[in-house]
């Protein structure tokens, strides 16, 4: 699961699942002030920075490749 809301980590680690958040600028200094009682799998300060292998996913590249074999 993505998140960027506190409420969301809460809710998404009480729920048993894998969790990345990606929190607004303001609320990176939260996590380590112990208002997250919940801790998130992974902090990214952006999207772009996820890493689909570390998870066990395929590759981006991969993905495509994939995609474009179909299409052919």
């Amino acid at each position: 699961v993505f998140e960027d809301a506190i409420p969301g980590v809460q809710a998404g680690k009480r729920a048993g699942m894998n969790l990345v958040w990606v929190p607004d600028e303001n609320l990176l200094g939260v996590e380590s002030s112990g208002q997250v009682t919940e801790k998130p799998d992974q902090i990214l300060r952006s999207l772009e920075a996820f890493v689909p292998e570390d998870w066990g996913l395929p590759s981006y590249d991969a993905v495509i490749e994939q995609q474009t074999q179909a299409d052919a």
